[in-house]
Protein backbone atom coordinates (compact mmCIF):
# COMPACT_ATOMS: atom_id res chain seq x y z
CA UNK A 1 0.00 0.00 0.00
CA UNK A 2 1.42 3.41 -0.98
CA UNK A 3 1.92 5.97 1.74
CA UNK A 4 -0.53 8.87 1.68
CA UNK A 5 0.96 12.15 0.48
CA UNK A 6 1.12 14.96 3.00
CA UNK A 7 -1.68 17.48 2.46
CA UNK A 8 -0.52 21.11 2.64
CA UNK A 9 -2.73 24.18 2.50
CA UNK A 10 -1.22 27.55 1.72
CA UNK A 11 -3.71 30.09 3.09
CA UNK A 12 -3.22 33.72 2.11
CA UNK A 13 -4.73 36.88 0.70
CA UNK A 14 -2.61 38.88 -1.69
CA UNK A 15 0.79 37.81 -0.32
CA UNK A 16 3.61 37.79 -2.87
CA UNK A 17 5.69 35.63 -0.50
CA UNK A 18 2.87 33.07 -0.35
CA UNK A 19 2.55 33.13 -4.15
CA UNK A 20 6.27 32.33 -4.46
CA UNK A 21 6.01 29.47 -1.97
CA UNK A 22 2.94 28.18 -3.85
CA UNK A 23 5.02 28.05 -7.04
CA UNK A 24 7.79 26.13 -5.27
CA UNK A 25 5.33 23.65 -3.76
CA UNK A 26 3.71 23.04 -7.15
CA UNK A 27 6.93 21.32 -8.22
CA UNK A 28 7.05 19.09 -5.14
CA UNK A 29 5.46 15.72 -4.46
CA UNK A 30 3.27 17.22 -1.71
CA UNK A 31 -0.46 17.56 -2.23
CA UNK A 32 -0.41 21.37 -1.93
CA UNK A 33 -3.53 23.50 -2.29
CA UNK A 34 -3.59 27.30 -2.33
CA UNK A 35 -6.61 28.85 -0.66
CA UNK A 36 -7.29 32.57 -1.02
CA UNK A 37 -8.96 33.81 2.17
CA UNK A 38 -11.10 36.30 0.31
CA UNK A 39 -12.69 33.57 -1.86
CA UNK A 40 -16.20 32.54 -0.90
CA UNK A 41 -16.13 29.18 0.87
CA UNK A 42 -12.41 29.35 1.71
CA UNK A 43 -12.89 28.10 5.27
CA UNK A 44 -15.07 25.20 4.10
CA UNK A 45 -12.46 24.23 1.49
CA UNK A 46 -9.80 24.27 4.19
CA UNK A 47 -11.83 21.98 6.47
CA UNK A 48 -12.66 19.63 3.57
CA UNK A 49 -8.98 19.31 2.66
CA UNK A 50 -8.13 18.40 6.28
CA UNK A 51 -4.49 19.36 5.74
CA UNK A 52 -1.59 18.02 7.76
CA UNK A 53 0.11 21.42 7.53
CA UNK A 54 -1.18 24.95 6.94
CA UNK A 55 1.29 27.57 5.74
CA UNK A 56 0.59 31.28 6.21
CA UNK A 57 2.58 34.45 5.62
CA UNK A 58 2.88 35.99 9.10
CA UNK A 59 2.97 39.45 7.47
CA UNK A 60 -0.14 38.91 5.32
CA UNK A 61 -2.70 41.69 5.88
CA UNK A 62 -5.43 39.04 6.10
CA UNK A 63 -4.10 37.92 9.49
CA UNK A 64 -4.05 41.37 11.06
CA UNK A 65 -7.78 41.14 11.77
CA UNK A 66 -8.12 37.35 11.87
CA UNK A 67 -5.91 34.97 13.80
CA UNK A 68 -4.54 32.00 11.85
CA UNK A 69 -5.10 29.82 14.92
CA UNK A 70 -8.80 30.78 14.98
CA UNK A 71 -9.04 29.73 11.34
CA UNK A 72 -7.57 26.34 12.28
CA UNK A 73 -9.83 25.74 15.28
CA UNK A 74 -11.92 23.09 13.43
CA UNK A 75 -8.73 21.16 12.53
CA UNK A 76 -7.05 20.57 15.92
CA UNK A 77 -4.33 18.18 14.68
CA UNK A 78 -2.94 20.49 11.98
CA UNK A 79 0.55 21.96 12.19
CA UNK A 80 0.88 25.67 11.48
CA UNK A 81 3.92 27.01 9.63
CA UNK A 82 4.37 30.79 9.55
CA UNK A 83 6.58 32.41 6.94
CA UNK A 84 8.17 35.79 7.54
CA UNK A 85 10.04 37.64 4.83
CA UNK A 86 13.30 39.07 6.10
CA UNK A 87 14.78 40.99 3.19
CA UNK A 88 17.05 38.50 1.46
CA UNK A 89 15.78 35.46 3.36
CA UNK A 90 12.63 33.79 4.68
CA UNK A 91 12.17 32.80 8.30
CA UNK A 92 9.99 29.76 8.91
CA UNK A 93 8.32 29.27 12.28
CA UNK A 94 6.63 25.98 13.10
CA UNK A 95 3.87 26.37 15.61
CA UNK A 96 1.47 23.93 17.07
CA UNK A 97 -1.44 24.39 19.38
CA UNK A 98 -1.27 22.66 22.73
CA UNK A 99 -4.36 22.29 24.89
CA UNK A 100 -3.58 23.27 28.47
CA UNK A 101 -5.99 22.15 31.17
CA UNK A 102 -3.86 22.82 34.22
CA UNK A 103 -0.42 23.52 35.59
CA UNK A 104 0.99 20.10 34.66
CA UNK A 105 -0.19 20.51 31.06
CA UNK A 106 1.39 23.96 30.96
CA UNK A 107 4.70 22.67 32.32
CA UNK A 108 4.70 19.81 29.79
CA UNK A 109 3.95 22.20 26.90
CA UNK A 110 6.73 24.54 27.91
CA UNK A 111 9.15 21.64 28.34
CA UNK A 112 8.33 20.33 24.85
CA UNK A 113 8.85 23.72 23.19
Amino acid sequence: MAAERMRVALVYQGSLLAEGVRSLLAASDLHAVAIQLDDEGAEERLRALAPNVVIVDADDEAFRSRSPTALLEPIPTVSLVCLHGGGDHIDVYRKRRVAVGGSRDLAAAIGAA
